[in-house]
């Protein structure tokens, strides 16, 4: 059909036909809106390329930010009893899902547990998650947990948590499991049950 503009009795506006352009004359898509700077971080809202608004709160857009003035909750959602949401970069791979029942996956798209993290690599010494903190009075002081294993080895069902100061590592190695500090073996624990401590318990 040819391209027209259409006014009906409700004041509703249809456009059939054709793509509409605000702020430029060769629109490719159905809305095409074009200008120019930036919401710089939220801190320039006015240069929002499309806001909208109920007069007193808005959303604003630019072609890589999206900013809310709202005084309160700003909501992203997927209210479908199946929705979830996912988080893309660097190409089209996910990197975070959010599923309908609240798990989260990180490198996991099919996450089981509340929280799932999962690394492509199977580099011994992978971290997984590390906690930091930054206020201290010389430098930064870390924590992590790391996947401490090699493919095909029993080294698999290898974690570690520490620092820079030292490792605690816990490994099952089929029939028994050990504890190892700082590259010492302080427990080790049989399938039967029997275990062994290395040093003084107080």
């Amino acid at each position: 059909s040819a391209e027209r503009i259409e006014f009906d009795g409700a004041g509703d506006i249809s456009f059939l036909g054709a793509n509409v352009g605000i702020g430029t004359d060769s629109p490719t898509d159905p809305l095409v809106v074009q200008s120019s700077g930036s919401i710089g971080g939220g801190a320039t809202n006015a240069n929002s390329y499309f806001t909208v608004t109920d007069g007193t709160y808005g959303l604003f857009h630019d072609p890589n930010e999206i900013f809310s003035d709202i005084n309160g909750s700003f909501h992203i959602g997927a209210n479908h009893s199946n929705g979830l949401l996912r988080f893309h970069t660097g190409g089209t791979d996910t990197r975070m899902i959010i599923l309908a029942n609240g798990n989260v996956g990180i490198g996991e798209t099919s996450p089981n547990e509340p929280l799932t993290i999962r690394s492509s690599s199977e580099n011994v010494n992978t971290v997984l998650l590390n906690i930091g903190n930054d206020t201290h009075a010389t430098n930064t002081k870390d924590s992590w947990i790391k996947y401490y294993g090699s493919t095909g080895s029993n080294t698999d069902k290898t974690f570690a948590t520490g620092n820079s100061q030292g490792i605690f590592r816990i490994a099952y190695l089929g029939t028994r499991a050990t504890a190892v500090l700082s590259g010492a073996q302080v427990m080790q624990v049989t399938s039967a049950g029997n275990a062994t401590f290395t040093g003084s318990m107080t």
